[in-house]
C-alpha cells in the first residue's frame, strides 16, 4: 500500500460495544510512545457518534484519526476502508494504524482488510462479560463464533491485554504491514 520502507504496522481490534476496545488501543499507544517517544500512531474509527478515541488523538499532535462510515452493516465492503487506510499512510506515514470496529461489522470487513493489508492481519478480539459468557457455554451465534476464530489474539480480561500490549511493544507478534 505504502512506498515507505518503514513498517507501517496495522491492528484490528473488534468486539462488541463495551469491552474495551477503546481502552486498549489506547493503551497500546501510550506504551508504544513510552518506549518511543518519536512513534506516530494512526486511528480507523468505525463506531458512531463522538468516542473517547477522538479526545484522546486530538491531543497527540501528528497522530491521525480517521472515521470509517459504515453505510450499513450487512454491507461493509461498501465503507472504502481501503480509502481511508491510503489516505492515513499518506497523511501522517503512522508507524502504527490501529483499526476498531464493532464486532456486528467486523466479519464483513475481514475480506476487504485481507485485500488491501493483506493476509495475516493482527486481529484482536476483546470479549464483554457476555461474550466470554457465551463462549464458555457453547452458546455464540455464527458471526461470533467467525470473528473468533478469525482472531489473532482474544482478550478476556486485563491479563491479556497487558500480554498483548507487551508483545506489541517487544515487536513479538506479528502485524501486517501497510
Amino acid at each position: 500500500m505504502s512506498s515507505d520502507p518503514r513498517k507501517q504496522r496495522c491492528v484490528v481490534v473488534t468486539g462488541p460495544r463495551g469491552a474495551g476496545k477503546t481502552r486498549l488501543i489506547q493503551r497500546c499507544i501510550l506504551r508504544l510512545l513510552e518506549q518511543r517517544p518519536e512513534t506516530v500512531c494512526a486511528v480507523v474509527l468505525a463506531e458512531e457518534g463522538r468516542t473517547r478515541m477522538e479526545g484522546f488523538m486530538a491531543a497527540r499532535p501528528g497522530f491521525a484519526l480517521r472515521k470509517l462510515f459504515l453505510p450499513c452493516f450487512c454491507c461493509p465492503g461498501r465503507s472504502n476502508l481501503a480509502g481511508e487506510l491510503r489516505a492515513l499512510v499518506e497523511k501522517v506515514s503512522p508507524d502504527w494504524t490501529f483499526i476498531e470496529m464493532p464486532a456486528i461489522a467486523a466479519v464483513g470487513l475481514m475480506p476487504e482488510l485481507d485485500g488491501t493489508v493483506g493476509p495475516g492481519s493482527l486481529v484482536v478480539v476483546c470479549l464483554s462479560e457476555a461474550w466470554a459468557a457465551a463462549q464458555r457455554e457453547n452458546m455464540m451465534m455464527p458471526f461470533q463464533t467467525a470473528l473468533i476464530a478469525a482472531a489473532s489474539a482474544v482478550i478476556t480480561g486485563s491479563d491479556d491485554a497487558e500480554r498483548l500490549i507487551d508483545q506489541l511493544a517487544a515487536g513479538t507478534l506479528p502485524c501486517a504491514t501497510l
